[in-house]
């Protein structure tokens, strides 16, 4: 699914929209084990408590990663590919700040 045509937008204008490896969310995802795992190191959490957490995270993640390209979707087919890279550009640093 990587680096291949994920969606043909046919709103504002015609575009096929890829989503390639750094947007896929895997490294998050490969980071957020690493952080889970490296606090199980530090704290003292039962393996099942972790076990549940980590679950619970990666299907957080994955879902915020689905709505961050749904919005982008949506953003591209309404206004088009220009206003699409820019609220792509931005969009992270947004939520980001929408989170502190």
């Amino acid at each position: 699914m990587i680096a291949t045509e994920t969606v043909r937008i046919q709103g504002a204008e015609d575009m096929s929209v890829i989503i390639g490896r750094p947007c896929s969310g895997l490294y998050s995802t490969f980071l957020l084990i690493a952080l889970m795992v490296a606090y199980t190191r530090i704290e003292h959490v039962e393996r099942s408590i972790f076990f549940l957490l980590l679950l619970i995270s990666i299907v957080v993640a994955y879902i915020a990663n689905l709505m961050r390209v749904t919005m982008l979707y949506i953003v591209g087919f309404f206004h088009g590919k220009e206003i699409m890279y820019l609220v792509h550009v931005h969009l992270g640093w947004v939520l980001e700040r929408l989170n502190t």
